[in-house]
């Protein structure tokens, strides 16, 4: 994990209470020992509904900032010619990504609004699908 700023370290033989323990199972369940101190939905809301978050946001957050540099490329005075931008193939690219980069991020969003829903989100599949 290069340039994250985590560090390893390994620990053999060590004795850890169960006090300061956490069951996986709990977490998933949005029953974790903070619900219990914290009245915040947070607390409550199952371990799915918002670990992803640790990875996606910064990861969008990265490709949103490649974006600006290539977009700023193709602008007007830019890195290429202002008659090439309708016709250039990286331009017509950068449209594409600029769309999947704001649909990313509001599908990041909706799952910021259901961690933080007062009551928490149900991954139960209902209705069927018709074959």
């Amino acid at each position: 994990m290069r340039a994250t700023g985590s560090n390893t370290a390994v620990c053999d033989a060590i004795f850890v209470p169960e006090s300061h323990t956490v069951r996986l199972s709990d977490l998933r369940e949005g029953k974790g020992p903070g619900g219990a101190l914290h009245a915040h939905p947070i607390y409550r809301a199952p371990f799915i509904a918002y670990a992803p978050l640790t990875f996606v946001t910064p990861m969008l957050g990265a490709a949103q900032g490649a974006y600006e540099i290539f977009s700023t490329g193709l602008r007007p005075g830019g890195a290429r010619a202002a008659s090439l931008l309708p016709r250039s193939p990286a331009s017509r690219c950068g449209c594409g990504a600029a769309a999947d980069l704001d649909a990313a991020e509001l599908l990041l969003r909706r799952v910021v609004d259901t961690a933080q829903a007062p009551t928490p989100p149900s991954f139960s599949v209902t209705g069927t699908l018709d074959a």
